[in-house]
Formats: structure tokens, sequence, C-alpha cells
């Protein structure tokens, strides 16, 4: 790739906002894959997480001349900026999507047996309809902290609040989940996953 590669997220920001789009591509290459993830389980689908995605990476550019870390990462910031952009969709009135092709199941492995590829199939379904009925604050928070890695401490700073706060939606989404889980059948092996 080049010298690029080694150069911190802040050098990259600088580059942008001088117009270098090849810092552009390298902090999208460097964040966008988590991002989008993120993004994905908060939004509960792939359109509206994609569009949350191309968003903060638009403002990312747009006002990368102001760019001022001052302690936050910058997966923080695109975190913050996706939470923001999903709590405001929240707001706005639903409406039903129809179901995409990036949102079928995805293929199952050719190496397992129908059955377990049926049970895997259901299980990551479930998971992520009880992750979408969670309280918005429970479902960022776990969509923060397991969908990007980030620390508490991270997660507080990108969501506006606590440690403790964050912690307390933690253990009730994780409770809330375990709950969901059970309910169907299904809990061996999803929320245990996730720290429970």
């Amino acid at each position: 790739m080049g010298p690029q590669d080694e150069s911190s997220d802040d050098e990259l920001v600088a580059a942008s906002a001088r117009g270098d789009e090849r810092a552009f591509r390298r902090l999208v290459e460097r964040h966008g894959p988590r991002t989008r993830s993120f993004a994905r389980r908060l939004a509960g689908n792939s359109a509206d997480a994609d569009d949350y995605v191309q968003e903060a990476f638009t403002r990312l550019w747009r006002d990368a001349g102001r760019w001022r870390s001052e302690g936050i990462k910058l997966s923080t910031w695109l975190a913050r900026v996706v939470t923001n952009l999903s709590a405001d969709q929240a707001r706005r009135a639903r409406v039903r999507r129809s179901v995409t092709m990036e949102d079928a199941p995805e293929p199952a492995d050719l190496g397992q047996s129908a059955e377990a590829a049926l049970i895997e199939t259901e299980r990551r379904s479930a998971l992520d309809r009880a992750i979408s009925a969670l309280p918005e604050r429970q479902r960022a928070v776990i969509a923060l902290t397991y969908g990007t890695g980030l620390s508490n401490s991270e997660v507080a700073t990108a969501l506006d609040t606590t440690v403790e706060a964050v912690e307390a939606a933690l253990t009730r989404g994780r409770a809330a989940l375990k709950s969901a889980m059970r309910a169907q059948g299904l809990l061996q092996g999803t929320v245990k996953e996730m720290g429970s």
C-alpha cells in the first residue's frame, strides 16, 4: 500500500482535509467494516446501516479540516455519529421495509448438515430480532460493545454518558436477550458468547 499504512488516524484525517482522497480511502478501509458491523446491529437492517455509515464518512470528509481528536478515537467518533443517526431515525415514523436479498440469511456452510445450518440461521435471526426489540439505549450499548469491540469507557464517550450507565444498560440488555432467547429455546451459544 504505502507510507499511509502506518499513518495515524489523525494524520490521515489531516491529509483528507487537504483533499487527499487516498488518505480518506485508507480511513474508510480501516474503519468501514467495524462501523458497518456496528451500524447493522444497531439498525437491524442493511439498508439503514449502509445509510448511516455513508453519512458518517460523508461528515468526516466534509468536516476533516475541523477534526481535533482531543482524546477521542476516530472509531468512537464514528460510532457516536452512527448512534445519533439511528436515534434520529427511531424518532421519525417507522416505515415497514421490504426484505432485501442482503437481509436474507447467509448461505449455509456446505460442511454443516442441513439441520445444523437451519438451527444456526434461526438462532442468528432470533438474536437479531431480540436485539432490535431492546430499548434504544440498551441496543446501542450492546451493538457498540459487541459490534465494535469498544471498551465501556469508549462506549460511554460515544453515547455521551457514564461508564456506570453503560454497565447498567449492558447488564439489562444481556438479561433481556437471555430471556428472549430462552423463551425460544435458543439460548445455547448465543448470549453466552456476549459475556453472560
